[in-house]
């Protein structure tokens, strides 16, 4: 009988890794899914996922509507009386998610019914997963300390999520930029072949890329970020403003960032994309960007089609080049400088003078 695997998504990103790693790790083994309502229009996501074959099973949960992540005496009684996910009763022998909550465990807690032995692993969710967010969080269930606050912590966590205890196994794409040790195997996922037409096809009906929408066919790209939505004055499109002038603004295309509310860039004349649904790594992998430069303040999309696409291209991260830098997460972007010092291709700056260099190095505006 061959081994069966349930896996949880919550966005994009995470689907795209889950879809190769069944085809490159598990295509042995019969594989499940559930698609949380954390991505946008997921029930006909779920339709094209099981158009595709690549999983037995699409399971569709409103997860906030299952699971109170913030009402501790619904945590409890849940805890204490499961009444959730009985429809997920199955033989499974893995169970595979990437975040830190209440939901996981709650499913955990129906799975384990009929499968005491169930292996919990997990994978990466972006760069969150290797900084000292993920590793703080897993460093409560081990430590050893006679603080009561620190006691009483431990006890909760171990009751109510005790699946964080049982993980053997995390899967990433750069362990080693890893900035915790902790008490699972730490194990190195495929990177997804951009070579594989067959595969780029799978990703492009499931996410319904069409490259007829935008033509990315500027230079340079610039990735907009969600601060402006967020209601922090991060000077942005004066950032953009410089670049351009030393760029040159017909050479620049600026992608702009879906929960932004309006396209301020569109505004001032720069040519942005019309298409925000499609995952940046789907378009990524359609391109040819070894002629490109992506640049942006500190958005990972400039450093996933090489870390996980494999793509060759020069990526150029602003956040040291601007003065206030309260509203990035500094564990993230400390994370960003490690990852950038492993890739010959990815570089934070500290001054426009580099981006020049940069620039004139990679002959890509000549």
């Amino acid at each position: 009988m061959n081994s069966k695997n349930l896996f949880l998504v919550n966005t994009p990103y995470q689907l795209m890794l889950v879809i190769n790693m069944v085809l490159e790790v598990f295509n042995k083994e019969e594989n499940d899914i559930i698609i949380t309502n954390r991505i946008a229009d997921n029930s006909k996501l779920g339709k094209r996922l099981e158009n595709s074959g690549i999983f037995e099973k699409v399971f569709l949960i409103n997860i906030d509507e299952e699971i109170s992540e913030n009402d501790v005496f619904h945590i409890f009684k849940e805890r204490l009386i499961p009444s959730k996910f009985k429809y997920l009763r199955e033989k499974y022998n893995r169970f595979m998610f990437a975040n830190l909550n209440h939901s996981v465990s709650a499913i955990f807690r129906v799975l384990k019914k009929d499968n005491p032995d169930i292996q919990i692993q997990m994978f990466e969710d972006g760069y969150a997963t290797y900084s000292e967010y993920y590793g703080d969080y897993f460093k409560i269930y081990t430590e050893n300390s006679k603080d009561w606050k620190k006691v009483l912590r431990k006890w909760y966590h171990c009751f109510v999520d005790e699946i964080f205890l049982k993980i053997d196994t995390l899967y990433v794409l750069n362990p080693e930029v890893m900035t915790y040790n902790t008490y699972f195997n730490i194990k190195k996922m495929p990177a997804i072949n951009c070579n594989n037409k067959d595969l780029i096809n799978v990703y492009n009906l499931i996410f319904e890329y069409n490259e007829s929408v935008d033509s990315y066919s500027q230079k340079i790209i610039f990735f907009e970020e969600s601060y402006y939505a967020d209601g922090y004055n991060c000077n942005d499109i004066e950032i953009v403003e410089k670049i351009a002038n030393i760029l040159g603004k017909e050479n620049l295309f600026i992608k702009i960032h879906p929960r932004n509310p309006k396209n301020r860039f569109k505004e001032l004349g720069y040519k942005t994309n019309t298409n925000t649904s499609i995952p940046w790594e789907v378009i990524a992998m359609n391109m040819d960007l070894s002629k490109k430069i992506l640049l942006s303040i500190a958005s990972v999309s400039v450093l996933t089609p090489s870390t996980m696409l494999g793509k060759q291209y020069e990526g150029v991260l602003l956040m040291n080049v601007i003065s206030d830098k309260s509203f990035l997460k500094q564990n993230i972007t400390c994370l960003y400088e490690n990852v950038c010092g492993n890739y010959e291709n990815l570089h934070v700056i500290e001054n426009y003078s580099e981006l020049d260099n940069i620039i004139n190095l990679s002959n890509i505006l000549k």
